[in-house]
């Protein structure tokens, strides 16, 4: 079997999520914690187990930044698989074991994720295939039992090849934490890189904090993320999506209907619309003329406004 190496990144962890990272440990031939916490408020490195390294990143470049510094450890240890979590991933038994199955009948460069279990809808998320025309979004049964060829995938519980990472480069950091995962896998599928969803394995998964509600017999789904995040989410999709337009219009479309349907879900359901709406209103400016990073170093009255409650 070859060496795997697992990332985690965390961002003010408990304790509990800090000794199930240590638990988790042995699965992996090398393991890397990245803290994202701000650093008066950083993790302990002695507070995970042995083995573990772990990098004190202060949320520089974001989670994509959290990405390439535990990338760039495990790539230069000689890990040939690197897996990505987050660090609330409850990894089932065995997790590597069936990806390293999947991993037999992909190509040397590819990408391959569990499919993912909402917690909070109490249902799964979709297989995403994305053509230049259509943007497909189709219920996969576990029964399956199969890897298949798909455009998106989310970072959580996914794993990346040597070759794929190589190949691809590293994660946007400009984007710093919304759509990074959504950009890596549109620029791997123009590079011949593989993209594939693993229906035998399962992973839990908290998006925000989701729920559902009927609006005039229209299915709403507000998610509840903060202003900033309501920020990052309109500025890259709308950013990600223009870039996207000529190669697929159809995903062009298809962010404009989910950022459309996120903003109703704020209006509907959501507490502080105000700095939402601003957020969302300033993040498609933003998006649209390039203004990218960390919000907190390119706008900072604005990050505090949007993060002051």
């Amino acid at each position: 079997m070859l060496k795997a190496g697992a990332l985690f990144v965390t961002y003010l962890p408990t304790s509990e999520q800090v000794r199930h990272i240590s638990d988790v440990a042995s699965e992996f031939d090398s393991v890397v914690a990245v803290d994202n916490s701000p650093p008066d408020s950083a993790v302990d490195p002695g507070s995970f187990g042995p083995g573990i390294k772990v990098v004190l990143n202060a949320n520089q470049g974001g989670i994509a930044g959290a990405f390439n510094r535990a990338i760039e450890v495990l790539l230069d240890e000689g890990v040939e698989h690197v897996y990505f979590f987050d660090q609330d991933s409850l990894i089932p038994h065995a997790y590597r074991k069936g990806m390293e199955e999947a991993l037999k009948s992909a190509p040397p460069a590819c990408l391959i994720g569990p499919r993912i279990y909402d917690v909070n809808l109490r249902a799964f998320s979709p297989r995403y295939n994305v053509s230049r025309w259509h943007y497909r979004a189709d219920d996969v049964s576990q029964e399956d039992n199969a890897v298949l060829p798909c455009t998106l995938l989310i970072s959580s519980g996914s794993v990346a090849t040597r070759q794929a990472l190589e190949k691809c480069g590293p994660f946007r950091e400009d984007y710093f934490i919304d759509d990074v995962d959504t950009e890596y896998c549109l620029r791997a599928g123009t590079l011949a890189v593989g993209v594939y969803l693993n229906t035998g394995l399962v992973l839990s998964h908290a998006i925000g904090d989701r729920e559902e509600h009927r609006f005039l017999g229209m299915r709403v789904r507000p998610s509840h993320h903060s202003a900033l995040r309501r920020y990052y989410r309109s500025r890259n999709g709308i950013h990600l999506s223009s870039r996207q337009l000529v190669r697929s219009p159809a995903f062009f479309v298809h962010n404009q209907k989910r950022l459309a349907h996120e903003t109703i879900g704020v209006i509907l359901y959501e507490q502080r619309k105000l700095k939402k709406l601003v957020g969302i209103l300033i993040g498609i400016f933003d998006g649209l003329v390039g203004r990218l990073g960390d919000l907190s170093r390119s706008s900072p009255r604005l990050y505090r406004w949007l993060t002051t409650k």
